[in-house]
């Protein structure tokens, strides 16, 4: 019987050696990777349709903008959140969508230096009489020419944040974000898949791959934009997205691409962000969990581009303002910035 045990315990102890070989050699696998796609990524641009404006990372740099917060009785986020992005350079004001129906914190409270952060001066909570999540898009008086639209748990690092405030200036007219996905017509369904490429797509492992829609749980775009969707987007489709409590940020991104006739642009964050924004992402509730998740917004996509297109011939239902171009993160010059901090 001891020999038996001291033998399991050695099975036990070469299996959990056998697991850590394994964990290294894919992550040797994923650097080798990183490195050679960052050098054959610049290529894959050469020749598109149409080419993201590159500008510099520091150009205008004096230039400041706006960060809005959307959250929802998710308080240890938000607070997270503010923190975060009022350490962050350029950011002029952090302006918090509050539409939980109770009177948002004030400088007063006793813990106000939780949801005002390191620098209160910066912080503005708007209050909203609904719980639509179209809120977020309903931002008045706002200061700078440029919005970052995000979630309240998402954590774009500074570094990447001062990147893609970059990108927008060179793409002021088009949607500039960190989350990008794709839209196909699906005949078989009568409705647009909508399709998310993950960790392989996202980071150039799998070639060929297009995207359409920049999501705006992290993105930059003109403040008029916001303006523009209270004030020009169809009741119909307002009706529609609350009523699903979801794809408000469809809504927004075929605007965009009514309006600019042009795509998205991706800016990559590093990898070690979405590495650990996927562990820490673990067990938070949010809608993107919901099962049909895709499917739901597939439809989206489909009945939005009609509602917002003026479409209602039902030959035309395949159409969307949505453009799609090829999966290629957008770099300031020659800057690689897959290990970027």
């Amino acid at each position: 019987m001891v020999s038996v045990a001291i033998n399991a315990r050695g099975v036990r102890a070469h299996v959990k050696h056998c697991k850590r070989a394994r964990l290294l050699m894919f992550t040797f696998f994923i650097v080798v990777c990183i490195v050679s796609s960052s050098k054959t990524v610049e290529r894959d641009v050469v020749g598109l349709p149409y080419q993201p404006h590159a500008g510099r990372e520091d150009a205008d740099e004096e230039e400041t903008f706006t960060v809005v917060i959307n959250t929802f009785k998710r308080r240890r986020l938000l607070q997270q959140a503010v923190a975060h992005y009022a350490s962050c350079q350029h950011v002029a004001e952090i302006r918090v969508v509050w539409s939980e129906q109770v009177t948002p914190p004030s400088r007063g409270d006793y813990d106000a230096h939780l949801y005002y952060g390191p620098h209160p001066e910066l912080v503005k909570y708007d209050s909203h009489p609904t719980t639509s999540i179209q809120n977020r898009f309903d931002v008045r008086g706002l200061r700078t020419s440029s919005v970052f639209n995000v979630d309240d748990d998402v954590r774009i690092p500074c570094s990447s944040l001062v990147r893609g405030h970059a990108a927008w200036k060179a793409n002021r007219d088009v949607l500039v974000g960190f989350s990008p996905r794709m839209h196909r017509w699906n005949p078989a369904k009568l409705q647009h898949d909508y399709i998310c490429h993950g960790f392989f797509g996202d980071f150039g492992f799998r070639r060929g791959l297009e995207f359409s829609i920049i999501l705006t749980k992290a993105a930059f775009c003109k403040a008029e934009y916001l303006q523009m969707y209270v004030e020009a987007v169809p009741e119909q489709a307002k009706s529609y997205v609350d009523a699903l409590k979801n794809c408000e940020d469809i809504a927004m991104q075929i605007l965009v691409s009514s309006v600019s006739q042009k795509p998205p642009v991706y800016v990559q964050s590093p990898m070690w962000y979405y590495l650990l924004a996927k562990w820490r992402g673990f067990g938070v509730t949010g809608i993107s969990t919901n099962s049909g998740h895709l499917d739901v917004r597939g439809r989206c996509i489909t009945d939005l581009s009609q509602m917002m297109s003026d479409q209602t011939n039902a030959s035309t239902i395949d159409r969307t303002p949505l453009i799609a171009t090829p999966l290629v993160p957008w770099r300031a010059g020659n800057v690689d910035f897959f290990f970027s901090r």
